[in-house]
């Protein structure tokens, strides 16, 4: 018997779509394209028209849907953590992806994998996505009478479909080139093991006005930053080298991306053929991001990431409204029965019984209560204190451009030094972090810091070294403050 699945990925300017036929011995690749119906939660009903577009453009009898999203409304972040407790854990988590803006005083879902038995950082890999997008999605979902019961956040589970030979040769990376963004994702035997962003995605490297031309200091650039993540990966792993690295791009407007990146900015990537070994056809790699769901699902590989409770919340909670109302109406038809029956003396001692348990209950609920707003002072206390940070840090920035500052920084950093990040806390710390095989290097940073027309205190927060290739590598940490401008 043949099942014919919808793969739909999500993204902000299209839905990538590929069609698979599930058969009693493996799959087969039917179709793919790209429908530009925009998804829009503020229009009901028109996801549900799109997709019955879809089907009624190929004359599709769908059995099942599955859904990629690849959207703003969706954050991918890494953290490095020491060993706690679950709820611990969860509550570092909501309060990391509270300091997000886009969600900030908003409604969110999220899934995480949990920290392994690492011997240097346990690196705790978390996702959100908007709830009130995706409450949309399910319900429009639902408005086509197709079941869907796998949803993925692009690209967390794309490592678990890689298990040909070829891909268990150790750790090895994955470059996902999207829209707007960049992910470096660090997998080892099918175990998402580190996760790398960048702002920089095809609309930067390939731009509108450019028709079918990169633009090649930008690729160049963006190159060399995923080349550095890879080697501070395998530094921090130990010296565990990346055996391979595999690209995920649209291959329709940039066919030989792979090959310029290879023979002219020395970048060793290779077509991810993960869809020619399940669908037995070469197709274009960015059709992976849509058809990563239904292969787990077909193949019975369990998701590194899991988003089943994203159906089974809703679910849940109808069936425990129901049951409450069900088990509402039983106890009152009981109650009737047993008063006409027991008499006035029973009803008396009913009476009395029910006093006593509504008198316990308001008891227990004011407990409950009472420790609730001691919860919610403490958390509104800690807010507080945040936002008088971030008010004081967003008072200065109100001064002074983004791309002012990162031109300076920019502007001050000596030849020879490699800086792997830069950061910016709420109170105006500034880090840098980065390498380089000359100790002068360094020292010149930081003495450039001391002149610089926008930082001031610095001072080493780690300096290390180690031998690489027969070189002296440093390794280094700055602390630097965002100087106080008059009136701050």
């Amino acid at each position: 018997m043949t099942e014919t699945y919808l793969a739909l990925e999500v993204t902000d300017q299209k839905i990538r779509y590929i069609v698979i036929d599930k058969k009693i011995k493996g799959m087969a690749f039917k179709r793919a394209g790209g429908s530009m119906a925009v998804v829009d939660p503020s229009v009901p009903g028109a996801f549900a028209d799109a997709i019955k577009a879809i089907i009624a453009e190929h004359k599709l009898k769908v059995s099942r849907l599955f859904l990629s999203i690849n959207r703003k409304q969706t954050v991918i972040h890494q953290l490095s953590l020491g060993k706690m407790s679950r709820p611990d854990l969860e509550s570092i988590i909501e309060a990391e992806i509270e300091r997000i803006p886009s969600f900030t005083d908003k409604g969110f879902d999220y899934i995480y994998q949990e920290p392994g038995e690492q011997k240097v950082k346990n690196r705790v890999i978390f996702a959100a996505v908007d709830e009130r997008f995706l409450q949309y999605l399910l319900k429009e979902v639902r408005k086509t009478g197709i079941p869907c019961r796998a949803i993925d956040i692009v690209p967390l589970n794309i490592p678990g479909i890689l298990t040909a030979p070829e891909y268990k040769e150790g750790a090895q990376a994955l470059v996902v080139l999207l829209d707007t963004i960049s992910y470096l994702v660090l997998y080892d035997h099918g175990q998402l093991k580190f996760l790398y962003t960048t702002s920089v995605g095809k609309d930067l490297l390939f731009p509108a006005f450019k028709i079918f031309e990169m633009d090649k200091a930008t690729v160049m650039s963006w190159a060399e930053e995923l080349k550095r993540a890879i080697k501070s990966y395998a530094l921090d792993s130990q010296n565990k080298p990346v055996s391979k690295t595999w690209l995920v791009w649209d291959q329709e407007n940039a066919k030989d991306f792979d090959q310029y990146l290879r023979e002219e900015a020395n970048f060793p990537l290779q077509p991810l053929g993960a869809l020619d070994q399940w669908l037995h056809e070469r197709i274009n790699p960015i059709y992976v991001l849509a058809a990563t769901p239904a292969i787990h699902h077909a193949q019975k590989i369990k998701a590194n990431f899991s988003l089943d409770h994203f159906f089974r919340t809703p679910q849940q909670h109808m069936g425990a409204r129901r049951t409450i109302v069900a088990a509402a109406v039983f106890l009152i038809v009981t109650g009737v029965v047993f008063a006409g029956a027991l008499g006035h003396f029973a009803k008396a001692k009913r009476n009395a019984s029910a006093d006593a348990q509504a008198a316990k209950a308001k008891i227990s609920l004011l407990e409950k209560e009472s420790t609730e707003v001691l919860k919610l002072r403490q958390e509104y206390e800690t807010a507080r204190d945040q936002m008088l940070m971030q008010a004081t840090y967003v008072k200065i920035l109100k001064r002074m451009s983004w791309s002012e500052a990162l031109s300076v920084v920019a502007s001050e950093l000596p030849e020879e030094l490699s800086l792997t990040a830069f950061k910016v806390n709420e109170s105006g710390l500034a880090t840098f972090t980065g390498e380089a095989f000359a100790m002068k290097s360094v020292s010149d940073l930081l003495r450039k810091i001391e002149t610089s027309s926008i930082l001031e205190q610095g001072k080493f927060n780690y300096l290390n070294q180690q031998e690489v290739e027969g070189k002296t590598l440093f390794k280094f940490g700055i602390l630097a403050n965002f100087k106080m401008g008059e009136g701050s």
